[in-house]
């Protein structure tokens, strides 16, 4: 797997083990005609070794390469050298160290870890011959020696390798980009080639031009064939696919030629092309998609010889990826490479505006949901409060106007009973105003809003609220995120003292512990708790918004809502809010403050 640069980019892994090949081969017949060790049957396997190494040289300059090229030039090299081991006499011999043929293989063509797998290979292999089938009396720890003796090789040709190869493909690069500034191409042929301005503004304006998100990825991918078809009659075997993640996952929600089995694989985008465009947020290519960790559960990769991976992705947000496979190993140029970068450059704006679309539309949604449960919500407490306490006063204002005609004493006795009752209901409606808004927050702050809530809490249901607030945080929340604040804390209140049965409630808003830029608002309680996950799976068949309140408000805050709890163990609802732009940023990512 490489980061494509160029469509003729040269097979420089191929070329620096064929040199390698020659130079080791040399030395293993001077070694041989030093020692004067050459037989018929070495010569012989000199001789295969020539002849594969000149159709490696040969397929390289043709630009063909077989399938699995890589990994069958590493065996057949690890075959010479066991051969050439065996017939040199094994570690007494000339060639005891002909592992180094099957070493450089591999360190050239899978990097450290292959040079280092390939020393394992061979020392097994060369132990083995060696105590169980030269009949030669060797000393036991012979075979470790050379084992440690291997790996060090590997380790260190391993490394060498890896920057040779990188150092050779700077040099390729700077090479075409002079050669380009020779020839005088024109910038506008280089970034478009076949596609003119005209065009490729026509398919800009047409990716841009809907926020329907499932419209902008057809289109993408329309767009993106066509104009890979333009200069290839084989683009009607061309493989392609947004994929998008879904739960921490990467889904196909749009694709081409993609068979029903294959748009249900879900991807974890751990290994292989997918993870390495997802790192290095670059194109990458594969020349064995076939082969890939991941890629390889799809039925259709499996007659694709390469595949392009470019990522979906703008400042801190990636959206996922677009795929495209083709039968063909040499099907994408450079030309189609920069064209898909620019038009998937472009789909991830037309994707991000379709998002927030859709995502003001849910929020529209939640709003108008939000709001209805509210009124239904007031509507029940207002039925079960305030206007059963005025039926009763109405009622027993009856029974008093009754008995000032037969007992005045008694009358009396009612009409306290009137007063006591109707202010009591006074005070609930001024609880449900204060719910609805907190004078108090506005006109002296979070602080006096919480103490209030406290004692009405304590006079109302006799349920104990403490609160704890760093008068630092305070300094740099405006009125209105105290507001958002005060309903989080409010609501989670009230969500305890209803369903947790806790002797004491805590409100707790402080800086976190290891950054500064970002407070924690913690609500716990020291009641019944319950399962999180259990009750979250089912919430939406519960009927109640309490949960899904908490998570709008939080995002008000641009904050991020967790929720902690164990049965028999309370309960914390812990929001984490941003103080400034750049705090926003980092709470990205959320393991770094849970």
């Amino acid at each position: 797997m490489i980061n494509v640069q160029k469509s003729n980019y040269p097979f420089l892994p191929d070329w620096f083990a064929i040199s390698l090949r020659w130079l080791t081969l040399l030395s293993f017949a001077c070694a041989m005609g030093i020692t004067r060790t050459f037989n018929w049957t070495l010569v012989g396997i000199l001789i295969f070794s020539l002849i594969w190494n000149v159709l490696n040289s040969v397929s390289t300059i043709l630009n063909r390469r077989i399938r699995h090229h890589r990994l069958i030039n590493v065996l057949v090299d690890g075959l010479i050298s066991i051969l050439l081991f065996i017939f040199t006499r094994g570690f007494p011999g000339p060639l005891a160290l002909s592992s180094i043929l099957v070493i450089f293989s591999g360190a050239v063509y899978f990097n450290i870890l292959g040079s280092i797998m390939a020393a394992v290979g061979i020392s097994l292999l060369q132990s083995i011959y060696t105590l169980f089938f030269s009949g030669m009396l060797v000393p036991f720890w012979m075979p470790g020696v050379f084992l440690v003796i291997n790996l060090l090789i590997a380790v260190i040709v391993g490394l060498l390798s890896q920057q040779a190869v990188h150092w050779l493909r700077l040099l390729y690069r700077k090479s075409i980009q002079r050669n380009d500034e020779e020839l005088e191409i024109e910038p506008q042929a280089i970034l478009t080639g076949a596609l003119s301005i005209h065009e490729l503004y026509d398919v800009i304006q047409a990716i841009s031009g809907t926020l329907q998100y499932s419209s902008v990825l057809e289109i993408t991918l329309a767009k993106c064939h066509e104009i890979l078809g333009k200069d290839n009659d084989n683009a009607e075997r061309l493989v392609s696919a947004v994929m998008l993640f879904d739960e921490g996952k990467l889904a196909i929600a749009a694709g081409r030629r993609i068979p029903p089995r294959d748009m249900k694989i879900q991807f974890k985008a751990k290994d292989g092309l997918l993870s390495e465009t997802l790192q290095h947020g670059l194109t990458q290519f594969t020349d064995e998609p076939a082969h890939d960790p991941e890629l390889s559960e799809m039925v259709i990769i499996q007659d694709c010889q390469s595949a392009l991976c470019l990522p979906l992705s703008r400042g801190i947000n990636s959206f996922g990826v677009i795929l495209f496979a083709h039968p063909d190993q040499d099907f994408f140029t450079e030309n189609h490479q920069e064209i898909l970068e620019m038009l998937s450059t472009q789909a991830v704006i037309a994707i991000q505006n379709a998002r927030l679309y859709e995502d003001l539309k849910l929020e529209k949604e939640r709003i108008i949901a939000s709001q209805e449960e509210a009124r239904k919500q007031l509507a029940r407490e207002l039925h079960d409060g305030p206007t059963q306490s005025i039926s009763a006063i109405a009622m027993r204002a009856n029974i008093a106007q009754k008995l000032m005609e037969q007992d005045e004493a008694e009358a009396l006795l009612e009409i306290g009973r009137i007063e006591s009752l109707a202010r009591k209901t006074t005070e609930e409606i001024r609880h449900m105003l204060f719910t609805l808004r907190p004078l108090a927050l506005e006109s002296e702050g979070l602080v006096a809003a919480l103490s209030s809530m406290a004692t009405k809490m304590k006079d109302f249901f006799q349920q104990s609220v403490e609160s704890d607030i760093n008068n630092n945080v305070l300094f740099h929340l405006d009125s209105a995120k105290q507001s958002v604040i005060f309903s989080i804390s409010e609501e989670a209140a009230n969500n305890a003292r209803k369903h947790a049965q806790a002797s004491l409630i805590r409100v707790i808003l402080d800086l976190h512990p290891d950054d500064a830029g970002i407070a924690v608002l913690n609500i716990q309680d020291n009641g019944q708790g319950f399962d999180v996950q259990s009750v979250m799976q089912s919430y939406e068949e519960r009927g109640s918004l309490g949960m899904i309140n908490l998570k709008e408000r939080t995002e008000l805050l641009n904050g991020v809502l967790d929720i902690k709890s164990k049965p028999g163990k309370g309960t914390q609802i812990i929001v984490y809010i941003p103080l400034d732009n750049q705090a926003e940023e980092r709470l990205q990512n959320i393991e770094t403050y849970i």
